[in-house]
């Protein structure tokens, strides 16, 4: 189990979409593996992506949270219910933060690209193109969208000041938020 699932910061970041734990059901099932076989570094992530997984996306989002209630151990399903909201609490934390590297900085009056356009660092609709879609996608899976953009981070209508800025946090924050899973899952 351990060489096939994600424990470490640099196997998430290999794979920042998780695709090992697409499968909430799977997911389950890891945590309640790792409780019965005494693995306890799958269990992080494992219940990180039962939160961050959108179950109103999926088909039968009912039977689904039925058989992960079912599945996961007790104390289990407590730390994923409990973990959700203080999944939210720290999103909001980084939100804020967002604004120290760039996404909603306050102004950036440097020129770029051929056009001569002005930096979008300060307006977040320059850099998402969806911001309400980008924030719900957020809010739901941090971790996950912080590191997509470790990997893919290249904001093209931002100055390559506010870019560089903006990769570094961006590397900072996902080692923050991963470390913080065990204090968010009562671990």
């Amino acid at each position: 189990m351990r060489s096939q699932f994600p424990t470490t910061l640099h196997d998430l970041l290999a794979d920042p979409t998780l695709t090992v734990y697409t499968d909430v059901i799977l997911a389950a099932k890891v945590v309640s593996l790792a409780r019965e076989f005494d693995i306890p570094e799958l269990i992080p992530l494992a219940l990180y992506s039962i939160v961050s997984y959108n179950f109103s996306d999926k088909v039968l989002p009912t039977y689904k949270t039925a058989v992960v209630t079912q599945t996961l151990p007790d104390e289990d399903v407590t730390r994923w219910l409990l973990g959700q909201q203080r999944l939210q609490e720290v999103a909001v934390e980084y939100i804020f933060q967002l604004r120290e590297y760039g996404i909603q900085k306050i102004s950036c009056s440097r020129k770029v690209g051929q056009y001569q356009r002005t930096c979008a660092a300060g307006n977040i609709h320059a850099v998402w193109t969806k911001p309400r879609k980008a924030m719900a996608d957020f809010m739901r899976d941090p971790l996950g969208t912080l590191a997509m953009g470790v990997k893919d981070y290249d904001q093209s209508t931002m100055c390559g000041e506010c870019n560089a800025g903006g990769q570094a946090k961006h590397v900072e924050l996902v080692e923050a938020m991963f470390n913080r899973l065990k204090e968010i899952f009562l671990l």
